[in-house]
């Protein structure tokens, strides 16, 4: 009896205490619901007695801070997040919140926070697009760009995800998608060019388009680019001032083509670090301005295993457009002309020539159908292929096929004018037949030696 009395007593004295102990982890600054009584949860994300500290201003031109898990979502008293980097609840929780307190004519760094973890999700809110000013760089606290680790999701949003104005930068993140049916990144003209390095656009065959540059007269410049998942073109340059430069990046597994130039300038380069346009439905890469000129520099893609023709370049007369160091392989089969109707898998060029052509030292592919052209030529005029009279090494292109002179497929096929074939290398050396070289200039003893084997780029 006397026992039991002593349990109820020292239970009745521990109701009425206040739990003294410090330092449990908490998540909401500035209150005290995570926390025990008379305790505050502090900057530094620990339940404490102390007086709450507000956080210091981040001082003009500094970095602001972005923390999605562990940053001020700006809604306690005092505890308003400032950007400024330590301790983390002074971070910004909100991406939108931070470049909008960067908006500004001095430049801004705009710095998300990953705190190790392997994967972080940074919302973009409901409100998209997103706008990264033209005096922000928008970045990671990694070393080196990862786009895997940062995800910019965006749940809620119906129309583009994100603008990038002329003068921001980009660095190390994936944009993914799940309802937007918008574009998933927009450049909008402002100061300059915007830049893009290690961004990678994941539009789980909702958005679009992913890539655009249609906005005005400005450019875009960038490196480690990779698109996919959309449900249309990965890239689209489409305005007569708009300048677009990819070096090195992957548009794969779009719904459309990789990659769409109606307008504008458009600059694609896979070396040093390897750019590919494969697998994408309609095909690879189409340049087709309806009306004014494009001009694109290509070199150094692998087109490949894409569902249409590997590239399709359209009624150019006024453009200017170079390819070389190319291979062209492994793609479907697109229709060009009539009269009649014929599918080419490797190159289509249709109607006159532009002003400025060049295709040199290229690898074009027969792609495993006896019935298509592995180039197909819809034009009155003469499209220039030839190589150099001396077979120069670099200069002359290589088609490689296994087509048989009774196969209704040619090398090369034209349905008017002149283009000129001749001095370039073919697999098998010599071809089976001058017939598989159809309407074109072409002269089975002024070819350059050609492949032992079938190249091993073509598979």
């Amino acid at each position: 009896m006397r026992r039991a009395l002593w349990i109820v007593t020292t239970m009745a004295a521990l109701a009425g205490c206040t739990v003294e102990t410090e330092g449990a982890a908490c998540t909401k600054v500035g209150t005290g619901d995570e926390c025990p009584s008379g305790q505050t949860c502090s900057l530094e994300l620990l339940c404490s007695k102390s007086p709450f500290k507000p956080c210091e201003a981040a001082s003009s031109g500094s970095d602001l801070a972005v923390d999605p898990v562990h940053g001020n979502v700006g809604v306690t008293t005092g505890g308003v997040a400032t950007g400024f980097p330590d301790p983390p609840g002074c971070r910004f929780r909100s991406l939108a919140d931070a470049l909008s307190a960067a908006l500004g004519a001095s430049p801004r760094t705009v710095k998300v926070y990953g705190n190790g973890a392997p994967s972080v999700d940074v919302p973009l809110g409901a409100s998209t697009p997103v706008v990264v000013p033209g005096n922000v760089t928008l970045t990671t606290d990694l070393l080196t760009p990862d786009p895997t680790r940062f995800v910019l999701t965006a749940a809620g949003a119906t129309g583009d995800l994100l603008h990038v104005e002329g003068g921001a930068t980009v660095v190390g993140f994936t944009i993914r998608n799940t309802n937007g049916t918008g574009d998933g990144l927009a450049v909008v003209c402002g100061s300059g060019n915007a830049t893009l390095d290690h961004v990678t656009v994941d539009g789980a065959l909702n958005l679009a388009r992913g890539v655009v540059a249609e906005d005005g007269v400005c450019g875009l410049t960038a490196t480690a680019l990779d698109v996919s998942n959309v449900n249309g073109p990965g890239l689209v340059v489409n305005h007569a001032g708009a300048s677009v430069t990819v070096n090195g990046g992957s548009f794969h597994d779009n719904a459309g083509e990789g990659v769409v130039a109606s307008l504008g300038t458009l600059t694609l380069q896979g070396a040093p670090t390897a750019l590919t346009v494969q697998t994408n439905a309609l095909g690879g890469i189409r340049i087709e301005p309806p009306a004014g000129t494009v001009a694109a520099t290509i070199g150094d893609v692998a087109i490949k295993r894409n569902g249409g023709v590997g590239l399709n370049i359209r009624s150019a007369s006024s453009s200017s457009v170079s390819i070389a160091r190319t291979v062209i392989a492994q793609n479907g089969g697109t229709d060009y002309g009539s009269s009649p109707a014929r599918q080419a898998n490797a190159v289509i060029l249709f109607g006159n020539p532009p002003s400025g052509f060049s295709f040199k030292d290229n690898l074009v592919c027969w792609n495993g159908q006896h019935d298509e052209d592995v180039v197909g030529i819809w034009s009155s005029g003469n499209w220039d292929l030839s190589g150099p009279s001396d077979c120069s090494a670099g200069n002359q292109n290589t088609y490689a096929a296994t087509l048989a002179d009774t196969d209704t497929g040619r090398y090369v096929r034209a349905t008017g004018g002149g283009s000129d074939v001749r001095y370039n290398r073919s697999y098998p050396d010599p071809p089976a037949s001058a017939a598989l070289f159809e309407n074109v200039q072409f002269d089975i003893t002024k070819t350059c030696v050609g492949p032992s084997q079938f190249p091993v780029e073509c598979e």
